[in-house]
């Protein structure tokens, strides 16, 4: 068994990677760890929290179309503990234009109905039917 955490990566398709950029940088306050053009026909960048156990990687196939997400429950979800950090950062998604939208699945709080969607909370995870949610936009 080991005893180290392992780093996660999330690795997700997108059709336009600048477009991601305004949600997961201006928004939600991810960094640009790293990017790459043309390796082997894909373009890619890695967004994440410098030194966190996890950093998420759009790729973008040259010539190719990122299919929707399989189902309407595959999401990424943010939790932020801290209320007051929560409604910063829900404030900061209203401001550039991003508008919640109705769950598919009413224990989920916000999604989005199609393609990839991201969620923020603002309660960890015990607790998670009383949780706030705001969920916005598709890439």
């Amino acid at each position: 068994m080991t005893t180290t955490i392992p780093h996660l990566r999330v690795a997700r398709p997108t059709n336009n990677i600048q477009r991601l950029l305004p949600f997961y940088r201006d928004a939600l306050g991810l960094s640009v760890l790293g990017s790459f053009e043309d390796h082997q026909g894909f373009d890619g960048i890695m967004l994440g929290f410098p030194n966190s156990a996890f950093h998420l990687e759009f790729t973008l196939q040259q010539g190719e179309l990122a299919p929707p997400a399989p189902t309407k429950e595959n999401l990424l979800v943010f939790y932020y503990p801290d209320q007051q950090e929560w409604q910063t950062i829900s404030n900061r998604f209203l401001q550039l234009g991003f508008e919640p939208v109705p769950s598919h699945n009413p224990y989920q709080g916000y999604s989005q109905s199609s393609n990839y969607a991201r969620m923020i909370s603002s309660k960890a995870l015990a607790g998670l039917a009383s949780n706030k949610r705001l969920a916005l936009a598709k890439f």
